[in-house]
């Protein structure tokens, strides 16, 4: 059955192609332009429709695979039969359970595979196996009928799938031939229409050429120039449109003739000729114009030359010749414009008097006035250049004269300023400003010895112009005598203000001195009065002791600083020093301050005392009275002893326990105190004041008695007033919450409903709650009243308690009676609520089911009994609920706890009745919409097959039996299709009459009109039958011819397609378009052979069974058969002799082709070669070093030495392209290279060769010019850089030779700093070998890898470190004179700083000096705080922040921190107690290297000697700290 589909298929498509054939292969293109684009439109629907049937085309060839039958169907070899699906039916979605669900659609071929089931067949489909209902299908018996069965042209699907799909191949071949024809058509027209543009704008402009007269007045000529340049301009545009228009037409005759392109050939040669008469009007028309233009412009050029000289001679009459050098410059340049145009300007003149001689003889009537008007502008312009000259001379002299006056202002003004500071007042009040004063002062020494270059080349221009006799001279004199005074000037101020500064450097010296020795005088002075006031005060006495010992060992070290003070104010004063009394008030006012010291530590030392004991005790003692004098007051308040009176007991209760717990913590206190003063007297160390000490000790022991006394009476009436308090409080919250309960209980209401009795519960289950709660608490208030201890009133009390105990019994059995009327009332509430809501209940639902509509049509009967059902279930699941409200009236009538029971049954009986009725009216509702839904289901089934049978009666009646064989087979095909159907329908007709008789039968509501419907049905149905079979007799026969005149028609049109290719006069223009065209005549033979067989052998069968089975239009068949018959076999001739002709051709254009190809290799080959070798020598010639220069000459030399072979390679082109134009052929299609090109290049790189020679030995010579230059600088530069880098190892290694001392190193130090800054002259040499480099542009040198920039760099590092280390020194000699560090431990902090220097720089940075404080066990903290420690440690070490410690640096820091906390010897000598165990006068070597870091340890260990006992014994590895701190600070 596949197959058989698919055959149908394929023959629908066949025959949609045939029509379309002719249309896609129109030779109709067009008569115009609009009606070529009205082809276009058309054509390409048609394409669209054509691309579009592609997926037709797709959907048969997956048809064709999957059909299990590959031969064509003759008839059916399956066992089984066949169904047709005559309903869409998805079992997936189907009301109806499906055992195996499958899709199907209407008109699909299915397998029966069984009938078992009464409901579903079951079917094979190509994709498995199903049920579908049986309505949806029915049986079938279809073979394959005659017509099918002539029209199998091939035995399988597979051929005949192949033949459609070249057919459909064909198709679209030929329509995208039709459409490159039309636009091909188009394109022309539009041609033509352009052309006839040009034409008409060609005789508009003759026409203008020819109406526009020659006028001789100048000012009109200017204006016909315009029009005229105008129209060659608009010209030159329609130029190129013509050149194009000549290219298209060309392009589109090569691609064949056509009506549209022998129009516009014919109307492009007309428009050459055209144009070619209009290029010889406009150039006459030019000539004209310029003759008469000519004197125009002349006189024209003489007025605009006449305006600039004016101009010009008012620029050069100015008087002013500047004020100062800048507006001289100024006025200069703007001469220097002037003389340039008027260079410009003398130039024209030459032009305008060559113009005027030519004119003369041109227009010899114009002479008189062109020779007037020239003579005019001559005279003018001689005028002008010799003012110009004239100005020219005063402006030089005047610029000499403002430079002169500017180098004295500048000299002046430098003078000024320096002698402003070198006469300044400022001196330095400390020691760093007065030594960069000092320093400063040099600087501008260094400044002035510079600028003397500057004031020699002054002078030396003054008198150059003096020399010359310039109009300023006296004022030029005058100026030179007025600025060598000034310098003279300048260099005494500068030697008097050096000596002033050089005093203050060593009067701050001095001063610091002296300062240093004040503020430790200051320190001093303040401790004794300190230990002055501590006698009186409250100072410990011992401490005061201590520090006078230690002041006494400090005044002996620093007697030796003042003589050291004395001596260097004495050498001030006998230098003459500018402060001189100064100075020796200074020394007078330290010397007293230092006498008054001495005598304040004699007078102190005799105030101190033993007073310590007794303050103690004074102040102790005074602070206990005023203590216990304080709690007596506190404790005095008796207002708690009226207990009726008394208010907030219990807060004061509470205080009071405070109080006594204050006097328990204070006992031990009280006795410490008084056993001090027991101690005082009994030693005599009472100070004269044993009276006062017993009246202090009587007085304490006194006062405390009296104070516990108080307290414990006070304690005892606060006891008993704070138990009456609560229990009066307690009685007062209980009567109140019983009078609140009694109220709440007298409350009679039951409540109206269920839910206010539900509210009633709930408060009286939190009243129950609130009873047992409060019971806790009467027994609380029972236990006081029964004790009668601190009771002001017993019988009061116990009165109350029975009071309160009776009324609390009470409310307890009033609650209990409350609940259970509570209990009886919500009861029967709740029983009448739940008959109330079934009652309505059941009175809703009779409404429902009382209900007499049955629905109008299937749907509305469906939904209704759906709701019918879901009321049932209600019902049915309602019933429970029923019983258990009778059940429920019952009990309480049983139980008597109702006042009417004859009531509640009453309403329980009607209930019962109701529900009765409810389910039977609900019966009798169910079975009417059970008839409802039967009568409208066979209603709608009726109503769809007689709507089916009007419409294919409407379809029957038709008279269309196609007028081609595409509709005819379409028509036969759904009339196929309606015969299935029908085959269909007649069944379900039968078994809608079964079911109504059924219906009828069963006593139905409508079993009328069933009846008369079913009878309607019947008639209906064999009226169509009748139709049907009609129609298909007259179908077949129309069928039949058709489809034999359709075969002819395709047959003859396509042999008349053929006819125009074997007709055609193309033989191809070269080899490739002469093998397509033979390739394409060898396809159409093939072609034809294929068509004979199934073409016209096709035909002729078909005759023969039409002719055997006599048809009525016999003669027109034979007819039109033996027509097309002779035009087959004149095209089979026109074939053979096309072919041979091709043949011939070929070997022709073979040999051509072989010769183009031969030479698009080699010009290709030889071009690449070129362009290489252009781009190479074309290269500009940009070299940094005379190596590259030598390199890019060798190269040169061997490109040319292979330049032979080049040339061979050209010669053999130029044989080629002679052997090509023999043949007088077109173009190489392989190559756009032509040999006119070639040799074009061959002669072009000649000349590049010859200039590239040029370049190359110009350059040679400018690098070996400066390649000396780089030699000369590098020798200077390395020379200089290696003394730099010999002077810093040598100042570094000065501090690391330990037989130099720091005097010595501090010489060294100086002299390396007088050498430096004797060589920054050298710098300055350097500078200038380096702009004179960079003026030659060489910016690497190979010799020497250092730069002005960095050599000034490292000179000035240099300087710097020779200042640092020699301030350093001076800091650590000065430091070391005031600590008195020994010479092993200054050994020691050298070899420390040498330990952390890896890299051997003589400086650490600041990881290495990190490590090194650490190592040294310094405290630098943690966490955030460890940089901002470090970094102001380092701060104080490396002030000038250059980022490294030197040496000296770190020396210094050593030692200000080993001195800045030790203030006396006994400060080290407790500090070695506390590191060894119970306080030994010795200290062993492991507690050293516990506590101390490595390095101290070791120095420690080193200096100090083993200790030995009293008794001359010797303990191991025990050091004497004692002994070495001693000879430490005596050192």
């Amino acid at each position: 059955m596949q197959a058989q589909q698919y055959f149908a298929n394929a023959n629908e498509a066949e025959i949609w192609m045939k029509e379309k054939e002719p249309l896609v292969s129109s030779i109709d293109f067009g008569k115009d332009e609009d009606s070529t684009e009205a082809l276009i439109k058309k054509h390409e629907s048609l394409i669209e429709d054509v691309k579009a049937y592609g997926a037709q085309i797709e959907q048969l060839r997956e048809q064709a695979d999957g059909c299990k039958l590959r031969e064509a169907p003759v008839a059916d070899t399956f066992a089984r039969e066949k169904v047709v699906v005559i309903h869409d039916y998805d079992g997936y979605k189907a009301p109806v359970p499906n055992p195996m669900p499958i899709i199907v659609r209407k008109n699909e071929i299915l397998t029966l595979i069984s009938t078992n089931h009464s409901q579903f067949w079951k079917v094979e489909k190509n994709d498995g196996q199903g049920y579908v209902p049986v309505q949806c299908v029915k049986k079938i018996d279809a073979p394959l009928s005659d017509s099918q069965a002539h029209l199998i042209e091939q035995n399988t699907v597979a051929s005949r799938q192949k033949q459609i799909e070249e057919q459909y191949e064909r198709l679209l071949k030929v329509g995208k031939d039709r459409s490159e024809r039309l636009n091909q058509s188009n394109n022309a027209y539009k041609l033509v229409r352009e052309a006839n543009d040009l034409s008409q704008w060609i005789v508009e402009t003759e026409t203008k050429i020819i109406e526009e007269e020659q006028e001789e007045v100048f000012d009109k000529v200017e204006e016909q120039q315009k029009r005229f340049n105008e129209m060659l301009k608009s010209k030159e545009d329609k130029k190129k449109k013509i050149e194009d228009l000549k290219a298209v037409a060309d392009q589109l005759t090569l691609l064949g003739q056509t009506e549209a392109v022998e129009k516009i050939t014919t109307q492009v040669e007309n428009l050459s000729q055209r144009w070619t008469a209009l290029d010889s009007m406009t150039q006459e028309k030019a000539n004209q114009l310029e003759k008469c233009h000519a004197v125009q412009l002349f006189h024209r050029d003489l007025d605009e030359t006449a305006e600039w000289i004016n101009e010009k001679e008012m620029a050069v009459s100015i008087d002013d010749v500047g004020k100062d050098l800048p507006s001289v410059q100024r006025l200069r340049r703007k001469h220097g414009a002037l003389e340039r145009d008027l260079n410009a300007l003398d130039e024209r003149i030459r032009d305008l008097d060559a113009k005027a001689s030519q004119l003369t003889k041109e227009h010899p009537e114009e002479m008189n006035a062109i020779t007037d008007h020239l003579d005019e502008v001559l005279g003018k312009w001689r005028d002008l250049t010799s003012r110009a000259d004239m100005r020219k001379t005063k402006l030089e002299a005047s610029e000499e004269l403002q430079r002169f006056m500017a180098d004295y202002r500048d000299l002046k003004s430098w003078i000024d300023t320096m002698m402003a500071l070198v006469s300044s007042d400022e001196l330095a009040h400390d020691i760093t400003s007065a030594e960069a004063l000092l320093e400063r002062h040099s600087e501008h020494k260094v400044e002035i010895e510079a600028r003397k270059g500057t004031f020699n080349n002054f002078e030396n221009y003054g008198n150059s112009l003096l020399d010359r006799g310039h109009y300023a001279s006296d004022e030029i004199k005058e100026r030179m005598e007025e600025l060598a005074k000034l310098q003279k000037q300048l260099g005494t101020s500068w030697e008097e203000r050096s000596k002033i500064l050089g005093e203050n450097l060593d009067l701050q010296y001095y001063l610091r001195e002296c300062e240093q020795l004040e503020e430790w005088m200051t320190i001093r002075e303040g401790s004794i009065k300190q230990a002055d006031s501590a006698v009186d005060g409250d100072k410990t006495v011992d401490v005061l002791m201590k520090k006078h010992e230690d002041l006494d060992r400090a005044i002996k070290i620093q007697e030796d600083k003042i003589k050291t003070m004395v001596a260097q104010a004495d050498s001030l004063r006998n230098s003459e020093h500018y402060d001189s009394d100064g100075i020796e008030n200074k020394k007078q006012e330290v010397l007293a301050r230092w006498g008054s010291l001495k005598k304040a530590m004699e007078a102190d030392r005799a105030k101190l005392g033993d007073v310590r004991n007794l303050q103690d005790f004074i102040r102790d003692a005074e602070e206990m009275n005023i203590w216990i004098n304080e709690k007596l007051q506190s404790v005095g308040d008796d207002s708690y002893k009226d207990s009726a009176k008394i208010a907030n007991v219990q807060a004061k209760y509470q205080k009071h326990q405070a109080f006594v717990a204050e006097l328990a913590a204070n006992a031990d206190r009280l006795r410490g105190v008084v056993e001090n003063g027991q101690k005082l007297i009994d030693n005599g160390q009472c100070m004269g004041q044993e009276d006062a000490v017993k009246e202090q000790v009587e007085n304490l022991q006194n006062g405390w008695k009296e104070l516990n006394k108080r307290a414990e009476d006070k304690s005892e009436k606060l006891n008993e007033a704070n138990r009456q308090a609560v229990y009066n409080a307690g009685i007062k919250d209980i009567e109140f919450w019983l009078e609140e309960t009694e109220h709440a209980l007298d409350n009679q209401q039951t409540g109206r409903d269920s839910g206010a009795v539900d509210d009633l519960f709930n408060k009286q289950e939190i009243l129950r709650a609130d009873i047992a709660t409060h019971q806790e608490r009467i027994a609380d208030l029972d236990r006081f009243a029964q004790d009668p201890t601190g009771q002001l009133d017993p019988e009061a009390v116990q009165e109350r308690k029975n009071l309160i105990n009776d009324r609390y019994e009470k409310i307890k059995k009033l609650c209990d009676e409350r609940a259970a009327r509570l209990e009886k009332a919500k009861k029967l509430h709740d029983f009448f609520r739940n008959l109330d809501d079934e009652e309505a209940w059941i009175r809703e639902k009779k409404i429902l089911v009382q209900s007499g509509e049955l629905g109008r049509d299937l749907l509305g009967v469906q939904n209704l009994m759906k709701k019918h059902r879901r009321l049932e279930g209600d019902i049915h699941a309602h019933e429970p609920a029923i019983r258990a409200v009778e059940e429920e009236g019952h009990r309480l009538i049983a139980e008597g706890k109702v006042e009417d029971p004859a009531e509640i049954e009453n309403r329980l009986r009607k209930q019962a009745e109701n529900w009765e009725e409810l389910k039977e009216l609900a019966a009798e509702r169910a079975r009417k919409l059970d008839q409802s839904v039967k009568y409208h289901e066979f209603l709608t089934q009726v109503e769809e097959e007689e709507a089916w049978i009007m419409e294919k009666q409407h379809l029957l009646s038709s008279n269309d039996l196609g007028d081609n064989l595409a509709a005819v087979q379409g028509l036969l095909k759904k009339h196929d299709t309606f015969e299935t159907d029908c085959h269909v329908h007649e069944e379900r007709c039968q078994e809608i009459c079964s079911k109504g008789d059924e219906l009828i039968a069963a006593d139905n509501i409508q079993k009328d009109t069933i009846e008369r419907r079913c009878e309607g049905l019947k008639a209906k149905l064999e009226v169509l039958r009748n139709a049907a079979a009609k129609r298909r007799s007259q179908l077949t026969d129309n069928s039949a011819f058709l489809q034999f005149m359709w075969k002819t028609d395709v047959v003859e049109s396509w042999i008349k397609d053929k006819e125009s290719i074997v007709r055609s006069d193309d033989y191809g223009r070269d080899l490739s378009s002469v093998q397509t065209l033979l390739t394409k005549q060898e396809a159409f033979d093939a072609g034809l052979q294929a068509f004979e067989k199934e073409g016209i052998q096709s035909i002729s069968a078909l005759r023969d069974q039409l002719v055997e089975a006599k048809h009525d239009q016999t003669e027109a068949i034979n007819n039109r058969l033996k027509f097309v018959l002779q035009r087959w076999e004149a095209l089979k001739k026109g074939s053979t002799a096309r072919r041979d002709q091709l043949k011939d051709l070929e070997k022709r254009y073979k040999h051509v082709e072989d010769l183009f190809l031969q030479f698009a290799k080699e010009a290709s080959a030889f071009n690449s070669w070129y362009e290489n070798a252009e781009e190479d020598l074309l290269d500009p010639v940009q070299c940094n070093s005379l190596d590259e220069v030598k390199k890019l000459r060798e190269h040169h030399e061997r490109f040319k030495v292979s330049l032979k072979d080049s040339e061979e390679r050209y010669r053999s082109l130029e044989k080629l392209d002679k052997e090509i134009k023999e043949f007088a052929v077109t173009l190489n299609p392989y190559t756009w290279y032509t040999m006119e090109n070639i040799q074009s290049t061959w002669e072009n790189l000649k000349a590049i060769i010859v200039n590239r020679d040029r370049e190359l030995t110009a350059e040679l010579r400018n690098q070996e010019r400066k390649e000396e230059f780089r030699k000369s600088f590098a020798n200077i530069a390395n020379k200089f850089h290696d003394w730099v880098e010999t002077t810093r190892r040598a100042m570094l290694s000065i501090s690391t030779q330990e037989d130099l001392n720091y005097e010595a190193q501090l010489q060294r130090i100086k002299e390396a700093s007088v050498d430096i800054r004797a060589r920054k002259q050298d710098l300055k040499d350097i500078n200038q070998w380096t702009t004179s480099l960079e003026n030659e542009m060489i910016l690497e040198n190979q010799y020497t890898s250092h730069s002005a920039v960095s050599l000034s760099q490292a000179w000035d590092q240099l300087d710097q470190l020779a200042m640092r280390m020699q301030h350093s020194l001076e800091q650590t000699i000065l430091a070391l004179q005031q600590a008195g560090v020994p010479d092993d431990v200054k050994r020691e902090y050298i070899m420390m700083f040498k330990h952390f220097d890896k890299d051997n720089s003589g400086r650490l940075d600041k990881r290495e000096f990190k490590q090194c404080l650490l190592a040294l066990g310094h405290d630098l903290k943690f966490g955030e705080d460890s940089d901002a420690v470090f970094d102001s440690v380092m701060a104080r070490v490396d002030p000038n922040r250059s980022g490294y410690v030197e040496m000296q640096e770190f020396i210094n820091y050593m030692i200000m921190k080993e001195t800045e906390n030790v203030s006396s010897r006994l400060d080290v000598e407790e500090a070695f107690k506390a590191l060894c165990r119970e306080g030994r006068p010795y200290i062993t070597r492991d507690e050293l290297y516990s506590s101390l870091p490595k390095v101290q340890a070791d120095y420690c260990v080193r200096s100090m000697e083993p200790y030995v006992d009293p008794n001359g014994r010797a303990v191991p590895d025990a050091y004497n700290y004692q002994k070495f701190t001693m000879n430490v600070f005596q050192n």
